[in-house]
């Protein structure tokens, strides 16, 4: 298991699990670990389990992405601001601040 090997090696790097769509457990349990979780276009499908376990990610480990998807990034972005009920800006906001603290890159705000 990924969460086993999180464990026994403690990484200094943050991992990122690119196409997360696992149940709230295993987010649950891989956030719990540092980990962050990128999202992507399988969110827009109806039934797919991710858009009920993306309301159990904490927004301090998420990531989203469309490189699986040629649509334009904005339709993503609504739908997630929509299903976690915050503004499209704070979403931005969150994300923009958990690129700069996994990649430890300094802000000069």
């Amino acid at each position: 298991k990924m969460t086993d090997l999180l464990k026994q090696i403690e990484p200094s790097t943050p991992w990122i699990f690119h196409g997360f769509n696992q149940h709230e457990e295993v987010a649950a349990e891989l956030t719990g670990l540092g980990a962050y979780l990128s999202v992507g276009s399988d969110l827009l499908k109806e039934n797919a389990r991710i858009r009920k376990t993306i309301l159990s990610i904490p927004p301090e480990r998420l990531f989203l992405e469309t490189d699986d998807w040629q649509q334009p990034v904005w339709k993503l972005y609504g739908e997630v601001s929509r299903l976690l009920g915050i503004p499209e800006k704070e979403l931005k906001r969150q994300l923009y601040m958990n690129f700069m603290e996994c990649f430890r890159i300094k802000n000069e705000e």
